[in-house]
């Protein structure tokens, strides 16, 4: 079973630009967000996001058909949506 790799284990710690900040705000939101999907939704995301694979290998590479991988995918999309709702720039200045 082939896994990926998320992002890095450990998060830019220098400072930087605010742009730069954001980002890795946003990769660790992200990050926590697909650590807190079951495993199978989210190597199911993961595998088809990231390693662009078709939903057949996907089904293979988790023991199961590829209906359900696109299942599992969809399952993982619609939590990690739900997860980062409202997260990203804010669009007001205090």
């Amino acid at each position: 079973r082939r896994s990926l790799k998320l992002v890095a284990d450990e998060p830019p710690t220098s400072e930087a630009p605010r742009d730069t900040e954001q980002a890795s705000e946003t990769s660790r939101a992200i990050h926590n967000a697909l650590v807190a999907l079951p495993d199978d939704q989210r190597e199911a995301v993961c595998q088809k996001i990231w390693g662009e694979r078709t939903w057949l290998d996907i089904g293979s590479s988790l023991g199961v058909s590829d209906d359900t991988a696109t299942r599992l995918c969809a399952r993982g999309l619609q939590a990690l949506a739900k997860t980062l709702k409202g997260f990203g720039p804010e669009t007001s200045e205090a």
